[in-house]
């Protein structure tokens, strides 16, 4: 608005605290309050800054990283975009509206995005990869205090024992069952068949014994890599 709108609004208030002062009613204190108001309002919108011309509005885009010609600039006044005031100079928020009119393109906001995650965005994604390596590393650990797994040495132990068990057992079931097959097939060759199906049979249910017994995993140290 135009200092002529200020003094307007200047005179309205001092009218209206004249009539309060004559006559303090109802009705004059409204006057009163509604000319402070509008007077108020109009001194905020006044301290809004301004630029003085559409080339201090394009030097002002440009130092924002804002991609624009002044035959742009003064294109899209033609075309409405950018509102001007009555004595030439443009508000800041009409800047803003025209930026958001125009769809102009930061150039300094489109090279950081295309640099990809800042700094501290890296810095964090390290710091949690690293984390739940640590956390990981607590699982394997509290795996082994469970038993879930052994030593090599202590699996090499383990598998010695069970072989030893598993022949031990083979032995056996031949030397307890040998009657038996000779039995089977009454020292007929013709019967061999007969015979190693019972041996197969037979095997089969050893070995399944021995595949029944409790699974584990095993820990291959540095050391024992070292060693082999």
């Amino acid at each position: 608005m135009p200092d002529s709108d200020r003094e307007l609004l200047e005179t309205a208030k001092q009218k209206a605290r004249e009539a309060v002062e004559n006559e303090p009613s109802e009705a004059n204190l409204r006057a009163f309050d509604r000319a402070s108001k509008m007077l108020v309002e109009f001194l905020e919108a006044e301290k809004e800054p301004v630029f003085e011309n559409l080339l201090r509005v394009k030097e002002h885009l440009n130092r924002l990283g804002y991609k624009i010609g002044k035959s742009k600039i003064y294109k899209d006044r033609k075309d409405g975009l950018i509102r001007i005031e009555p004595d030439g100079t443009v508000k800041e928020s009409s800047v803003k509206t025209y930026i958001r009119k125009a769809n102009l393109e930061n150039l300094a906001e489109k090279a950081a995005a295309d640099q990809g995650p800042s700094i501290l965005t890296q810095k964090a994604e390290r710091e949690l990869e690293k984390l739940e390596e640590q956390i990981e590393d607590l699982r394997f650990k509290r795996s082994i205090t469970q038993g879930d797994y052994i030593q090599r040495t202590d699996f090499e132990m383990e598998l010695a024992a069970r072989a030893a068990v598993l022949d031990a057992g083979l032995r056996h079931l031949v030397h307890s069952s040998l009657g038996d097959w000779v039995a089977l097939v009454e020292g007929n060759p013709k019967k061999i068949p007969i015979l190693l199906e019972r041996i197969n049979d037979d095997l089969d249910q050893k070995f399944n014994e021995f595949a029944t017994m409790k699974m584990f995993h095993v820990i291959f140290t540095e050391e024992d890599e070292l060693s082999t």
